[in-house]
């Protein structure tokens, strides 16, 4: 029996492998009775601010060690709410000149993602259910024919908005979303005035909803962006280009005021901030400053929001002792403590796991081993521990020394002794049987003895990598100062163990591409980004090349991401082969293959900081490099290009 069972589960993934939530939209196995008490309180508080006169946002910190199940406690809101609530997660800024931009990025990418029970995108429910209300309350004033239409089609489903207005390209279609437009905007205007950005950021999202196009879509959403666009894009979609002389720290406050305003016609917003333990290193102190002024502007301005911080209790004592008061009032309005939950809850954990693969628990694992493995001290540990075991008994991998050495002989029966030794004779045999297999899935040499932490680390690559090609053609804002933010991280993550300077270059008060200056030993590259379109890319390109001929002992390196629109002005063509027929100078395309690697090598040491991968840094990032050795930037930062 036990052989049926090892043979039927070599056929399944590992079960307790999945011990992470990435972000609130994944789904994952959840044990509801735990955290109960803390899941139905930050309901409650959603509940207050709806029932608030003012809708003033509340704050909440979510307080918990590393693997207690912080983000697996917002993807149970994400799961129970976003048929009714706006949900929007931020992972941690790197580039304290674009904190505010960032944020409003990362609210721009979770509003398109879909709303499981009605397949449409977030801001499109929220503009569906906003716009009901708008709607009814202009109807109530006139009688209008279209608006009466519209009102009586959307009434017992909003939805609905996006199926009767006539079918995509005809001549009704496109008369009835100007009309849509209209009405919202007189509205908007009556209650908020017209004020900056706040008209054209309306015009843009209803654009957005308006168009079943998901090429006219990302468009916008490059628009919504304050992405200058070719001057025939935005003839396009209809609205007024950008210019390079917006402030995008200024646009992002409002255009995130706005969505919170619209939000008042529909549920508070919850605005999630997790991955933030990197803000608390000792190089990110401006960083970490100018993340809580951020988090102080988002009170003031963003009405009817639930902004969570998901924190380690030691890093929550050192932002208290940072941030002013002003801004420690605001964040911890509430504070919600994630426990390491009981022996009984961890087994029902696992029990829930193992359902996944058609077997139970102690079917799967000895009585010994269960209590092994229940001794983890968080969630993820237990997972982490039941994953080496079944990887031990279903793919013959050998434990992991800090497991193995737990387990010593206890007196036992002679016969309880022997059946003992037929068991583990019975797993080396699998041991032997599999062992092939264990190095083909590794790439690994038969000759090479690979450790426990290697072989968690290249599990984890491997498992990072798929994730990242699978998100790689979602709708993403890429931008020049989150990218130049990302090699910063990468960079500060190497300099532990490797001689590495970081340094930044100035072209007097030009505007040159977001750069950073990588100093190894005798050789200096400049990494620079440059994801911009239209005159802007062409102004920045000219003083780049101007900095790269006045730094002859500086390689420079000059990227932009296959995904962005290619470059078609004439000067703008001529200074990228300038740039590249300079001896010191490169314009790159980052392809798919590129990015993915890029983005494996930020997430790894995010992760790393974020105690998601019990391996220390240092050692993650040398077994990386052995695995990423050929890749440009690891080439950079250990000295071998």
């Amino acid at each position: 029996m036990e052989q049926k069972t090892i043979h039927h589960l070599r056929d399944k993934s590992n079960p307790f492998a999945s011990n992470r939530v990435d972000n609130p939209f994944q789904t994952h196995a959840d044990l509801n009775s735990i955290y109960q008490s803390q899941f139905n309180f930050l309901k409650t508080l959603l509940a207050e601010i709806k029932n608030d006169f003012n809708h003033q946002s509340k704050g909440a910190v979510i307080i918990g060690d590393s693997g207690t199940g912080k983000t697996h406690l917002i993807m149970r809101l994400a799961k129970e709410l976003l048929k009714v609530n706006r949900l929007v997660f931020i992972r941690q800024p790197n580039n304290p000149d674009a904190i505010i931009y960032h944020i409003y990025s990362r609210i721009l990418e979770s509003l398109v993602e879909k709303v499981p029970d009605n397949e449409r995108t977030q801001l499109e429910n929220l503009l569906a259910n906003s716009f009901f209300q708008i709607i009814k309350e202009t109807a109530q004033k006139r009688n209008i024919q279209k608006e009466q239409y519209i009102l009586e089609g959307i009434q017992d489903n909003h939805l609905n908005i996006y199926n009767i207005l006539g079918s995509e390209g005809t001549q009704k279609k496109r008369e009835y979303w100007q009309y849509i437009e209209k009405i919202t905007i007189e509205w908007w205007l009556d209650r908020y005035g017209a004020a900056g950005y706040s008209k054209q950021i309306i015009k843009g999202i209803i654009k957005y909803c308006s168009y079943s196009d998901l090429n006219y879509k990302k468009l916008v959403t490059r628009w919504l962006a304050a992405d200058e666009l070719h001057p025939e894009e935005s003839n396009k979609i209809g609205l007024d280009n950008w210019h390079e002389e917006i402030s995008k720290e200024a646009f992002s406050l409002e255009a995130i005021a706005v969505l919170s305003k619209l939000s008042l016609l529909d549920e508070p917003i919850i605005i999630v901030f997790d991955q933030l333990e990197g803000l608390g290193l000792p190089y990110n102190k401006q960083l970490l400053l100018g993340f809580g002024e951020a988090i102080k502007e988002l009170f003031t301005h963003v009405p009817n929001s639930l902004i969570l911080l998901n924190l380690f209790p030691d890093r929550w004592q050192q932002f208290q002792q940072v941030f002013d008061n002003s801004i420690i009032q605001r964040i911890s309005q509430h504070q919600v403590y994630l426990e390491k939950p009981n022996k009984l809850e961890l087994r029902q954990i696992l029990e829930l796991k193992t359902k996944t693969v058609g077997v139970d628990v102690e079917t799967l694992f000895t009585r010994d081993e269960l209590e092994q493995i229940l001794s983890g001290n968080s969630i993820r540990t237990v997972l982490n521990k039941a994953a080496d075991y079944y990887r031990y008994k279903v793919n013959g991998i050998p434990l992991p020394k800090s497991i193995s050495d737990i387990i010593s002989p206890k007196e036992e029966e002679i016969e309880q002794r022997l059946d003992k030794l037929e068991i583990k004779l019975s797993q080396f045999q699998r041991f032997l049987t599999g062992i092939t297999d264990l190095f083909n899935n590794l790439n690994l040499e038969v000759t090479e003895t690979a450790t426990p932490s290697k072989n968690w680390v290249i599990i984890y690559l491997e498992k990072q990598r798929k994730l990242i090609e699978n998100n790689y053609h979602k709708l993403q804002i890429i931008s020049d100062s989150d990218d130049v933010g990302k090699i910063k991280v990468i960079a500060e993550a190497f300099a532990r163990f490797k001689d590495i300077k970081i340094e930044h270059l100035r072209l007097g008060k030009k505007r040159i591409p977001e750069q950073i200056v990588i100093n190894h030993k005798e050789q200096k590259f400049s990494i620079g980004f440059l994801q911009i379109d239209s005159r802007s890319f062409t102004s920045r390109i000219k003083n780049y090349n101007e900095l790269v001929i006045n730094c002859p002992d500086i390689n420079f390196w000059l990227w932009r991401d296959i995904r962005r629109p290619l470059i078609t002005g004439r000067v703008g063509r001529e200074e990228r082969d300038k740039l590249n027929n300079l001896p010191n100078g490169k314009f790159q395309i980052m392809n798919k293959e590129n990015r993915v690697n890029f983005e494996l090598i930020y997430q790894l040491v995010i992760d790393l900081h974020n105690k998601d991968l019990d391996v220390s840094l240092v050692q993650a990032l040398k077994i990386a490099t052995e695995q990423l050795q050929s890749y440009w930037l690891i080439k950079i930062l250990t000295g071998n290009t």
